[in-house]
């Protein structure tokens, strides 16, 4: 019954994905005006600077588990936290939770206690938030010091 759940699924979404497929290529089709005009070298620079950060992401996961004894092989933590970045990206209203849910889930399959793989991926997620605020402030007090300082500088 189960099998025959999931593949009902599958051939459900096969045939929205199907339905939606003329509309999706007349989108890529009008999107390719701005492809031209892309900065290629910066957007290369991005996409790197990206996946960086998510495997930073997975490497701040693996030294919290390592805390609490549990040693997950590198290529297991990054792949549950690229996964984690997908989930919590692509599903909508409640992507967030369920990507933080899926977390704990694997790396509790992977020998975490219930305690340790909620504490591991609760911690990683305000750290993380804790520094984009500390950032963020900082990008401010620069900006702010720029923008005094042409203000100051300017004349009419």
């Amino acid at each position: 019954m189960k099998a025959l759940l999931h593949w009902g699924f599958v051939a459900a979404a096969l045939g929205y994905l199907s339905y939606q497929a003329p509309r999706l290529v007349r989108s890529a089709d009008a999107s390719r005006i701005w492809l031209v005009d892309a900065r290629w070298p910066y957007v290369v620079l991005a996409i790197a600077l990206g996946l960086g950060a998510v495997a930073l992401y997975a490497e701040l996961h693996r030294e919290l588990l390592l805390i609490g004894r549990l040693r997950i092989p590198l290529p297991a933590v990054q792949g549950i936290t690229f996964a984690q970045n997908s989930i919590t990206s692509t599903v909508p209203v409640v992507g967030g939770a369920g990507a933080l849910a899926y977390a704990i889930t694997r790396f509790r399959r992977w020998g975490a206690d219930p305690a340790l793989a909620s504490w591991a991926v609760l911690l990683a997620t305000s750290l993380t938030a804790l520094w984009l605020l500390v950032l963020g402030a900082v990008g401010l007090a620069v900006a702010d010091g720029c923008l005094w300082q042409r203000l100051v500088s300017w004349s009419p």
